[in-house]
């Protein structure tokens, strides 16, 4: 009898025990490009919830071109917002966990969150001046 097992199993599996015997820690959030943060599952309710400033988090992959093309934009938006809105992506094939709680079917997906809570979510591709107008709402 063969058993199959998913390839994000493996990750995840192998993220725990990494974790477990302390060689990697990946509930820090990381810095991407110029000011964007990468998040992951276990960073991503303390990011989003305890931010003191609106929080953008596109939800993406490596694989997906819309989210290729969006993540100028994103980096634009990180840059002008610098200090008023913080701007984090997050990876769906590594973070499933957070991407399924959002009920995320479709990518590039942005949330833009206030108090742990949705003000605003788009889906596909989106315009910069969109984005910010939602982020100038909030503050």
């Amino acid at each position: 009898m063969t058993v199959r097992i998913a390839p994000y199993t493996i990750k995840r599996v192998l993220k725990i025990y990494l974790l477990q015997v302390g060689q990697v820690n990946f509930g820090k959030e990381s810095k991407m490009a110029g000011n964007v943060v990468e998040l992951t599952d276990a960073d991503f309710d303390d990011v989003i919830h305890k931010s003191a400033v609106p929080v953008l988090v596109d939800f993406w992959a490596p694989w997906c071109g819309p989210c290729r093309m969006m993540a100028p934009i994103i980096d634009e938006v990180a840059r002008d917002y610098t200090g008023k809105a913080k701007v984090c992506k997050l990876n769906t094939d590594e973070a499933r966990d957070s991407a399924m709680e959002f009920g995320i079917s479709a990518i590039p997906t942005i949330i833009l969150f206030k108090g742990g809570q949705v003000q605003k979510k788009w889906v596909g591709l989106t315009s910069k001046k969109d984005l910010a107008s939602a982020i100038d709402e909030l503050q």
